[in-house]
C-alpha cells in the first residue's frame, strides 16, 4: 500500500479563490482520505450512541 495522498484537479472556484487571495493557483488539491475501517468505526459509535426506541 502506498502512502501517496490522492489528489484531483482544482475547481475553477478554488483557482479563483486563490487568485483573489493573492496566492498561487493550485495545480493539485489533496483529497482527504478516510479508510473504510474508520468509517465503520464511526458508524458503530453512532449506533451505540443512538437511544433505543420503545417498541
Amino acid at each position: 500500500m502506498t502512502d501517496k495522498p490522492k489528489t484531483r484537479k482544482p475547481t475553477s472556484a478554488e483557482r479563483h479563490a486563490a487568485r483573489s487571495a493573492g496566492e498561487a493557483e493550485p495545480t493539485e488539491v489533496e483529497i482527504p482520505g478516510v479508510t473504510s475501517a474508520e468509517l465503520h468505526l464511526a458508524r458503530l459509535k453512532a449506533r451505540g450512541e443512538a437511544k433505543p426506541t420503545a417498541a
